[in-house]
């Protein structure tokens, strides 16, 4: 099973560069992973957020590739390790798995990172990309951790995608997702009153104040007319170097300052070849019978049965990788299947 790696990445991007934030915003992104290069890569990038978008196998494990193509499963006990090390050494608040079946490795990071959203379920390309293109969109526009991830299962349900239940988030002790934001609005400077814009200009002393004019009474004038009006003002002394005012310095924040003030999100992108091939090796050859989790069932009357996920609502065809594959469903008739409200896989009927 082939995914959409590239469109989730061109989503997620167009929604981030697109929002308020979008320059407390670093994107960083490594396709391909192997099991040798995570380690190297979190180290150097240092990330705030880490995004993950692959495989995962229903024992919880993401799958990343190795040199021949084939994915291999990461134990979920490895992998919590790896950020029980680094977290004090990279300063990760948020890890995104957006792969089915991740909800066991997001309880594992979870104890030492801040908040992790993993899926509880099988979840199809079409509803992780646009959970992730919205969470990501909600942050960019400052937003918590909280309400972009509920903003994003809203976002399932507007498109009536299904699978909003699938997306879990979870926390670390007393931590409160509401409270935790990666960028922040920029507050906007409250405008001038009009009596504040004007500018007052009292007559020059000596002279004569012009007929009909209150001396007392400021004249309004646009600022251009001010300054050109006061060009000619009493002579000043030179200034010595004793009498010179002293400098006043902002605090200089270096390059490295200025890069680790943003918010660097790394995409770490896994699965471009078939998931098949992490299956085939680990099942019999080809030439024997297919496998019974894939094979059409049939109802009394010889009609073919459909695979209803009863979590999403979604029911698959015989042959599909989710046919009889999900933690929750039931075998029933397409008729059946539609009259109980239930959608076909990517709007496709079976028949």
């Amino acid at each position: 099973m082939r995914l959409s790696l590239g469109g989730e990445f061109r989503a997620i991007h167009a929604r981030l560069i697109a929002s308020e934030c979008r320059e407390s915003f670093v994107i960083m992104q490594e396709c391909a992973l192997q099991v040798q290069d995570l380690q190297a890569h979190l180290l150097r990038h240092k990330p705030n957020i880490l995004h993950f978008s692959g495989h995962g196998s229903r024992a919880g494990e993401i799958l990343l590739e190795t040199d021949a193509g084939i994915g291999q499963p990461v134990p979920v006990a490895a992998l919590e390790k790896l950020f029980g090390i680094l977290k004090t050494r990279i300063p990760t608040t948020c890890v995104v798995l957006n792969a089915c079946f991740s909800k066991a490795q997001a309880e594992a990071i979870a104890k030492h990172v801040r908040c992790v959203i993993g899926m509880s379920d099988a979840i199809h390309d079409e509803a992780s990309i646009s959970f992730s293109s919205a969470f990501y969109q909600a942050l960019g526009f400052g937003e918590s951790i909280h309400t972009a991830f509920e903003l994003a299962r809203n976002q399932l349900q507007l498109e009536n995608l299904g699978h909003d239940e699938i997306p879990q988030l979870i926390v670390g002790n007393r931590t409160d997702p509401a409270a935790i934001y990666l960028a922040r609005r920029k507050k906007k400077k409250a405008s001038k009153t009009r009596e504040q814009k004007a500018i007052s200009v009292h007559s020059a002393p000596g002279s004569e104040p012009r007929a009909g004019h209150d001396e007392s009474a400021p004249l309004l004038m646009s600022p251009r007319a001010a300054v050109h009006r006061s060009s000619r003002p009493d002579p000043i002394e030179p200034l010595t170097p004793d009498s010179a005012p002293a400098r006043k310095r902002g605090p200089r924040l270096p390059l490295k300052g200025l890069t680790c003030a943003a918010v660097i999100l790394l995409i770490l992108l896994s699965g471009t070849l078939y998931f098949r091939s992490y299956r085939d090796s680990h099942s019999s050859p080809r030439s024997s019978p297919p496998d019974a989790s894939t094979t059409a069932a049939l109802s009394n009357n010889g009609e073919t049965l459909v695979w209803v996920n009863t979590a999403s609502h979604i029911y698959h065809c015989p042959g599909d990788y989710y046919y009889k594959n999900t933690t929750q469903g039931e075998l029933m008739t397409e008729k059946e299947a539609i009259s109980k409200n239930n959608r076909p896989d990517h709007f496709k009927p079976c028949r």
